[in-house]
């Protein structure tokens, strides 16, 4: 690991929020994050998992930026790599392995998913995959390795482990 994450955690006792590096924070639990994603895929009339999906690019972006303007000795493209992932395992996520193979897109890989775990203690394997929080993140992520705005990826999740695969994984292209 060429960088490590720094972590800054406060705690206000008079909003009774925690924030990690000045950004409010709220640590994953794959009990909750699973009904809330069954919401957002059972909302087909407004397009729930898509609103999951740009919430958490939209959310993670904002995140990811914030760290890299507070450290400037974070400039290179593999460090970028590495604290994005650091983030995704230190929020509660999982475990994520991101591969920028042009600023054009990539490929990402989750061999532990704390959604895709909740999902199958809950409710066992699904049909179709369910993770859309990690494509936002992996977008997110995407777009702050390469400089890019908010919105210029697109993620797509191909294997899935709530569909059975050994680990998740995902596309990248530029939008």
């Amino acid at each position: 690991m060429s960088v490590q994450f720094e972590v800054d955690a406060k705690f206000d006792e008079n909003d009774k929020r925690q924030y990690i590096n000045n950004q409010a924070t709220v640590f994953h639990c794959h009990h909750y994050i699973s009904l809330f994603t069954q919401l957002a895929d059972d909302a087909k009339l407004f397009s729930g998992e898509k609103h999951l999906y740009d919430t958490a690019e939209e959310t993670f972006y904002q995140v990811l930026n914030e760290y890299m303007k507070s450290h400037p000795n974070v400039s290179n493209q593999a460090d970028k790599v590495s604290i994005a992932e650091q983030y995704f395992s230190f929020v509660g996520l999982g475990q994520l392995t991101l591969t920028v193979d042009s600023d054009a897109g990539g490929k990402a890989e989750m061999p532990f998913s704390h959604v895709d775990e909740g999902w199958k203690k809950k409710w066992g394997e699904f049909d179709k995959s369910i993770n859309f929080i990690g494509q936002g993140f992996i977008a997110a992520a995407f777009a702050m390795i390469n400089g890019q705005p908010v919105g210029s990826y697109h993620v797509t999740e191909v294997e899935s482990q709530v569909c059975g695969a050994d680990k998740s994984t995902f596309t990248i292209e530029k939008n």
